[in-house]
């Protein structure tokens, strides 16, 4: 039953961020796609009490920035 509902939810998923490119420049949505990997490190720390190792966290920071520096260019400098 779970397997059914992920896909469902993933199939949702999916067809939100197809219809939400029309709305935001692809550098951005790319981004923000990729943040999501960021946010599932934070939440599995969280959530499954993974440790945070120094280069994990280090890591984390980096693609922050990085996202940052794709949506907004000048909020870095």
């Amino acid at each position: 039953h779970y397997h059914f509902l992920r896909s469902v939810l993933g199939t949702i998923g999916s067809l939100c961020f197809i219809h939400g490119l029309g709305f935001i420049h692809l550098s951005d949505a790319s981004a923000i796609e990729n943040f999501q990997y960021i946010m599932v490190c934070l939440l599995g720390g969280f959530i499954f009490n993974e440790k945070f190792v120094f280069t994990r966290f280090i890591a984390l920071i980096i693609g922050f920035a990085g996202v940052l520096l794709v949506v907004k260019p000048y909020s870095l400098v």
